[in-house]
């Protein structure tokens, strides 16, 4: 019972409260919701915005941003893979990643790459790996600067769909 009391005790000074993120120790476990994905998969202009929510180092948080692909698709032997940009935040119209905390917001950039796999039976397996750079933010996180690096990846879903929902985890540094 002890052993279970200081587990639970240890996932909540991880988990639940929040605290000065410093280097390699910013972290956030979460889920994404991507948008618009067809229409960006054409690769003319159309961007994908996102809406996520995680719980980690800054307790619970909101992010929001967009993925604008910067480079044409190339095929792979499983599917096809592009890089892609911040776009048009789908909430500000700003050119930032956002994440929100209750104790302020961190403003970011970044750059990723991202895979679609075609897999059995016309369903695919999207994800990504993205470079974060902190720019700065609002509250205690005016100041605020870092990197980061973001995985996600979705389920298998149809490779006809316009929104998927996909794992998020992010680390690194946060420094405020």
């Amino acid at each position: 019972m002890r052993t279970l009391l200081q587990i639970v005790a240890v996932s909540l000074v991880f988990f639940c409260c929040e605290g000065k993120a410093v280097a390699k120790n910013f972290f956030t476990v979460g889920a994404a919701q991507f948008n618009n994905i067809q229409e960006a998969l054409l690769f003319q202009g159309a961007d994908s915005p996102y809406l996520g929510f995680g719980i980690g180092s800054l307790g619970g948080v909101f992010q929001s941003g967009a993925i604008s692909p910067s480079t044409p698709p190339t095929p792979t032997a499983t599917g096809i893979t592009f890089d892609g940009i911040q776009g048009p935040n789908p909430l500000t119209g700003s050119s930032l990643h956002i994440i929100n905390t209750r104790r302020g917001a961190v403003f970011c950039t970044w750059t990723a790459t991202f895979d679609l796999d075609f897999v059995e039976d016309g369903k695919v397996v999207f994800r990504g790996d993205g470079q974060f750079t902190v720019v700065g933010g609002t509250g205690i996180y005016s100041n605020a600067s870092g990197t980061f690096r973001t995985l996600f990846q979705t389920g298998e879903v149809d490779a006809t769909t316009d929104s998927a929902t996909a794992v998020v985890f992010q680390y690194g540094e946060i420094n405020f």
